[in-house]
């Protein structure tokens, strides 16, 4: 019921997003995402596609988080039936390394699929690559991202951003699925 284009398709167009506009077009969906991990709702499948640009009535555009198809509940274990760990849950590119491997994942995923969008819209490429599925998993675990120095993108706040959001590090606490960056209280 929304009239508009997915953000997907608005990339088609215009393949990188300069980053001042990038960042403007996230924020209501980084927004979005902090209300829902608020209440405990994490999405689980952050990319372009559900993403929905509409244009207000005195023609500003308005990005909507869409498809909560797959979210759920944080510590909900009622969908044990239907995602089990060791169960990947997500879009591949966008995928946070915990999700990749299977194991449970926290608001924490989102913040790694939208660092993910974000790197996108500034590049024009995914941050990480493979030549099938099982490269791609393997790389979304293993590889480090190129810095956004690497595409002439000179931006030094946002390619911290970046790159603390993709990092794949572990906590001193030794926790499993505890990866560096993308701590609640950084919101």
């Amino acid at each position: 019921l929304l009239d508009g284009l997915d953000l997907c398709t608005a990339m088609e167009g215009h393949p990188t997003f300069p980053p001042e506009r990038a960042v403007r077009t996230l924020l209501p969906v980084i927004h979005a995402l902090k209300y829902a991990h608020a209440r405990g709702v994490v999405h689980r499948d952050i990319k372009p596609e559900n993403i929905f640009l509409t244009t207000s009535h005195d023609g500003v555009v308005q990005p909507k988080l869409i498809d909560f198809g797959i979210a759920r509940q944080a510590k909900d274990k009622s969908d044990a039936r239907i995602t089990r760990t060791g169960a990947v849950v997500g879009s591949p590119g966008y995928m946070s390394p915990e999700q990749a491997a299977g194991a449970e994942s926290d608001h924490r995923a989102d913040l790694w699929s939208i660092c993910v969008v974000l790197y996108e819209l500034v590049t024009g490429s995914l941050p990480f690559d493979g030549d099938n599925y099982l490269a791609l998993i393997r790389a979304i675990i293993e590889a480090e991202p190129q810095p956004l120095s690497f595409h002439e993108i000179h931006e030094d706040e946002l390619g911290t951003i970046v790159s603390r959001g993709l990092g794949k590090e572990t906590h001193d606490s030794g926790e499993a699925g505890e990866w560096r960056g993308r701590a609640p209280a950084e919101w």
